[in-house]
């Protein structure tokens, strides 16, 4: 649900980049479809927390530090950053805030919309709109989650279930792994050591990237070539069988146009069930609006998303590349994932291809250099895109085959290449034993384990 009006605009009026909140309302509707346990007890360890506070980290003093100067801006961000006594809070120092309310603490139904009681949903209306921005007391009451049906389609001899609309992972994700099937990258090497995969998975996420929303003069292109690039033709595997012998024209110099604090969760449990989600504000830690409601910074989910919301009207669904999939041969799953970070696309595509595709071993594709979207060239032409490869990541012989190929590479220090990079929760299920792995992602998952 959006609570802008019809222009939005970039920068001045923080308050136009929030959205109506919604995960509340989404977990209890989970729950009273498929949860088993009292209600209340979801929500216990995060009352412990809320009660007795958590211990600074390192990396949290310096998420304070990082956004000091949006929170400081008003009292209520300044109550924010003094919670710990200081400005901004050292490590091992205890963060507690007693007095801030706390909804959801009980097991009894809650209202609709975002379980905000009603002195805080006035309190958000009415930081947002002092914001710039145009939520109302109707957006948050009238908010309703949406059940989906997944998109299907079947590749490398597999079913893979992706988010239904509004999300769009059937015009990137799904369309990715036809045009690999179409290439037949099943057949070749692993990315990470033939230069020829390593290229054209490359240029399929680049390549489906801003689908369904190609420029005029890509998608003039795929016309003169007879490709249907309405929204219809995306969807179906002749558009991509169609396009993916194209790329060498798309990445070849004057051929292409002229010149996305977050959790993914796959559980399967011992019965067979799997749950695969994506929670995520969206944004930096704690945003830059500056605007804190009940000692709640309000994140700035839409601030990079101006010119999409402009496409909409008050009220519509905001469309995302997020996600979550689920592959099963036959009717037994094989594979779910769940991605976070910057580079959700080429991830969830090479884990996909490696593991359904290649028939590689999980761990091994886990472990494998990340692939990251460089999102500094996304308003570039295709054929003027830089792809990122972190300096540790290849070796120099590697990489120069690469370059042999057509493909020009940016060379970033391994430490911004893990700030931009993207990773998946993933579990793989062995269809006859029914047994489930879940491999670590080296450097950046706390927590991995499957039964």
């Amino acid at each position: 649900m959006l609570n802008f009006g019809r222009t939005p605009t970039v920068g001045g009026a923080k308050g136009r980049e929030t959205l109506v909140p919604g995960f509340m309302a989404g977990t209890q509707a989970m729950h009273d479809r498929f949860g088993k346990l009292p209600f209340d007890t979801l929500f216990q360890p995060a009352l412990w927390y809320a009660e007795h506070g958590v211990t600074i980290s390192l990396h949290l003093a310096k998420f304070f530090q990082l956004r000091e100067s949006f929170l400081s801006k008003s009292p209520e961000g300044l109550a924010f950053l003094h919670q710990a006594a200081t400005i901004c809070p050292k490590r091992a120092i205890i963060s507690c805030s007693p007095n801030w309310p706390r909804p959801c603490t009980t097991s009894r139904p809650m209202a609709p919309a975002s379980c905000i009681p009603a002195p805080g949903a006035r309190a958000f209306v009415a930081a947002v709109q002092k914001g710039g921005g145009k939520a109302t007391a109707a957006d948050l009451a009238d908010y309703r989650p949406n059940w989906n049906e997944p998109y299907i389609d079947e590749v490398f001899g597999h079913t893979v279930y992706v988010n239904g609309a509004p999300n769009l992972s059937v015009y990137q994700v799904v369309t990715g792994l036809n045009m690999a099937e179409a290439l037949k990258l099943d057949q070749r090497g692993p990315y990470w050591s033939d230069p020829a995969a390593f290229r054209d998975l490359m240029r399929i996420s680049d390549f489906v990237s801003p689908a369904p929303n190609f420029d005029k003069q890509t998608a003039d292109f795929l016309h003169a070539k007879g490709i249907d690039t309405r929204e219809a033709g995306q969807r179906k595997k002749a558009f991509a069988t169609s396009a993916a012998p194209l790329l060498d024209q798309f990445f070849t110099a004057g051929a292409g146009p002229d010149n996305h604090h977050s959790n993914s969760i796959v559980v399967v449990d011992k019965a067979g069930n799997i749950a695969v989600m994506t929670h995520t504000i969206n944004a930096v830690i704690w945003g830059d609006t500056g605007i804190v409601v009940g000692g709640i910074p309000l994140p700035n989910s839409a601030g990079f998303q101006q010119e999409r919301l402009a496409q909409h009207k008050p009220g519509d669904r905001l469309p995302n590349e997020i996600a979550v999939t689920l592959t099963v041969d036959g009717k037994k799953p094989v594979l779910a994932t769940a991605p976070i970070g910057a580079s959700l696309v080429p991830e969830t595509i090479r884990l996909i291809l490696g593991v359904v595709g290649q028939k590689q071993d999980l761990a091994s594709v886990v472990a494998a250099p990340a692939l990251r979207a460089n999102l500094g060239d996304a308003a570039k032409a295709l054929s003027d895109r830089a792809v990122m490869v972190p300096a540790d990541a290849y070796g120099a012989d590697f990489l120069d085959q690469v370059k042999a190929l057509g493909v020009r590479l940016q060379t970033v220090p391994a430490e911004t290449a893990r700030g931009l990079r993207g990773t998946l929760a993933t579990a793989a299920l062995d269809p006859k034993t029914g047994t489930a792995s879940s491999p670590e992602v080296p450097g950046v998952m706390i927590f991995s384990g499957a039964e």
